[in-house]
């Protein structure tokens, strides 16, 4: 049955999905309780990614190893990592600092890529 006005169609789309959603969730707790029934009720307290883990990749598991597991703190969630510069950008900031520091004739650190990555001793030609 096709709707001719736009409107209609996506109204029964997202009826649709929203059935499908509903759907995948009962499908998700049967398969829960499917697996707390294969582990035991030791199990209940675990997360469906533990569920998942020791009966998919760990067949072999005894009901002892699940209530050890039941029992252990939750894992926390892993702290998102900032970007970091790296060093190769924070000695070139510093180099080029250090560049407009110095007088003409003295001695300066210089970050020189084309010569292998590496900071070398130049004479100054600035200031």
């Amino acid at each position: 049955m096709a709707a001719a006005d736009p409107q209609v169609r996506i109204a029964l789309l997202e009826r649709e999905l929203q059935w499908a959603h509903l759907k995948i969730q009962v499908l998700e707790e049967r398969l829960r309780q499917q697996r707390i029934g294969f582990l035991g009720p030791a199990s209940e307290t675990l997360s469906d990614l533990q569920l998942e883990l020791l009966v998919e990749q760990e067949p072999s598991t005894t009901r002892e190893e699940v209530e050890a597991e039941s029992r252990r703190e939750p894992i926390s969630e892993p702290r998102e990592r900032q970007a970091s510069s790296g060093p190769q950008d924070t000695a070139r900031e510093s180099a080029a600092h250090r560049r407009s520091d110095c007088l003409r004739g003295q001695l300066r650190a210089v970050w020189r890529s084309d010569s292998g990555d590496r900071l070398r001793l130049e004479r100054s030609a600035g200031s």
